[in-house]
């Protein structure tokens, strides 16, 4: 598993929601072939874990990503990165 906690920086002073901030960094990822398609990305729990956030912060994001298109959710088995738009 890639170290997510380098991956994704969130600015606690920012005015950008952080969920905006974690949903970004997921996509520059994505757009920079760090995140390839068809790569898993952490569940919610592990994620909000390892970037000390809330769990809905982290499901706010993956739900942002899957409107967006970016990652594929499919409930109690997996997120993956779809493609890079």
């Amino acid at each position: 598993m890639l170290p997510f906690e380098n991956i994704i920086i969130i600015d606690r002073s920012s005015t950008t929601p952080i969920y905006r901030q974690v949903a970004l960094a997921i996509i520059n990822a994505i757009c920079d072939s760090v995140l390839k398609p068809g790569s898993h990305l952490p569940s919610s729990r592990e994620l909000s874990k390892t970037l000390s956030v809330h769990r809905k912060t982290v499901i706010a994001a993956y739900d942002e990503l899957q409107s967006q298109d970016w990652i594929t959710v499919v409930p109690r088995k997996y997120v993956a990165v779809s493609a890079c738009i």
